[in-house]
This record gives structure tokens, C-alpha cells and sequence, in this order.
């Protein structure tokens, strides 16, 4: 729906988790030591169960810290055309489960999706984290 004098509509639900399965690199937002903090990463959205959700590897540091002890996690990816003045973006906030075993990490993600979970970094990112949003929402501009 648009809002007066301009141009900002909101994505629907199913468009929004169409748009975070197109693209593999996103940013998570955690709570450090009571600081907002916001790190990028590459993840899949996992839809082998009845609930979507976003799976990412992190390696043992301030991000995972703020995984394991703060009450929620939010994900946004985003893109611009600044040229043109358009974009979009879209947000999902919800809790976050490490999962820091192989084993665990193995049997909580089918195949594909662990195959899938690429990272770019060259750490050792040894634990899994699967973000299941109790929110998605996004907005389109221009």
C-alpha cells in the first residue's frame, strides 16, 4: 500500500521470502554488550520444514557472542539503484539457534542447504545458525 507523497509500498510476505532466497548475502544485527552491531553473511533460506528460515555460518567470536546471549536477531537484505532512486529491502527479526556440533548442525539442515551454506570469509566458521523469523516485512521505493 502506498503512503501519501511518496513513493514507498510494502512488499507482501511470499514476495519478501522470494527476494531472500535470490540472494546469498545479507546482514545480521545483534546486541554486543547492550550496542546494536550489524555484520554481513552469506546464508540460504531453509524451506525443509513448515517454517522458512535463514541459515548462516559464523565463526566463534563478538557476532556469536551476540547470537548466543541476546533475546532476538534481525536479518535484512537490500538493493538500490541509486541513480534512479528505487530500491527495496526487507527485514525478518526472530530468534536464533546455534547449533555448534557437526553433527547437530548436520542433522538439523538437509543436504542441499549445507551444501549451499558457502562463506566467503577465509575463518573457520564452525558453527551453523538457523534465524526463524517471527516477522518479514519490506518495503519498495521509487
Amino acid at each position: 500500500m502506498s503512503k501519501s507523497g511518496d513513493h514507498v509500498v510494502s512488499i507482501d510476505q511470499n514476495d519478501c521470502w522470494d527476494l531472500l532466497s535470490s540472494h546469498r548475502v545479507g546482514r545480521v544485527a545483534v546486541t554486543i554488550r547492550g550496542h546494536p552491531m550489524i555484520f554481513p553473511v552469506n546464508y540460504v533460506v531453509d524451506d525443509s520444514m513448515a517454517d522458512r528460515s535463514i541459515v548462516f555460518r559464523t565463526a566463534d567470536g563478538n557476532k556469536l557472542d551476540g547470537l548466543l546471549h541476546g533475546p532476538s536477531t534481525v536479518f535484512e537484505i537490500d538493493e538500490f539503484d541509486g541513480e534512479n532512486r528505487r530500491g527495496w529491502s526487507v527485514v525478518a527479526a526472530g530468534t536464533s539457534n546455534v547449533m555448534t556440533s557437526g553433527s547437530a548442525q548436520r542433522g538439523a539442515l538437509d543436504a542441499k542447504t549445507w551444501r549451499e551454506l558457502d562463506t566467503w570469509a577465509f575463518d573457520e566458521m564452525s558453527f551453523a545458525v538457523r534465524l526463524t523469523p517471527t516477522s518479514v516485512s519490506g518495503r519498495r521505493v521509487g
